[in-house]
């Protein structure tokens, strides 16, 4: 009967290993320098909402590119049998324009929920925010968030973070808007 616990905490310890990023996450998480996290996320971006959205976007003096390639333990396949491929990132691609903040969506643009936009603008204000490194490395199975903004006060911000953090806030934010 003692064999049990032990061979159970023997299995969980095998499960419990990193699910790959998706293809399009782009790289190790907590790694890359900030030009490396722009051409990420612009590319994932370009490929999500076309060439068009991403060039508007990032012509405007404030836009934010928020990416979540999702974390977690997969479920474990039948022996023999591939894990499936992961989820898609999450990803939202967002501009000011006229002072109303948009959301882009396929082929175009919708208003911004004006509480998300409020709590990323809180954040961004903040010192800690501001303060955070460009890199945070990963935890087990949380994914990675990478974040492109230009906001007024707040020029070049490129973060690649793979546990929580204030720019995690700030990505969940702009994704809910």
């Amino acid at each position: 009967m003692r064999r049990l616990p032990l061979l159970a905490a023997l299995l969980l310890a095998g499960c419990v290993t990193e699910a790959p990023l998706p293809p399009d996450a782009g790289g190790p998480v907590g790694q890359l320098d900030p030009a490396d996290v722009e051409r990420i996320v612009f590319e994932a971006a370009r490929d999500r909402y076309g060439a068009a959205l991403v060039r508007e976007a990032r012509d405007a003096r404030e836009h934010v590119i928020a990416f979540r390639a999702h974390g977690g333990i997969p479920v474990p396949p039948p022996p023999g049998e591939p894990f499936p491929p992961p989820p898609a990132p999450s990803m939202a691609l967002m501009m000011k324009r006229g002072g109303q903040w948009l959301v882009a969506e396929t082929g175009t643009w919708r208003q911004a929920r004006s509480a998300n936009v409020a709590e990323m603008l809180a954040i961004a204000a903040s010192a800690d925010f501001r303060a955070e490194p460009v890199h945070v490395p990963p935890c087990p199975d949380y994914g990675a968030v990478r974040l492109v903004a230009q906001l007024d006060g707040l020029s070049g911000v490129a973060r690649d973070h793979g546990c929580p953090s204030r720019t995690d806030r700030f990505v969940s934010a702009a994704l809910g808007a």
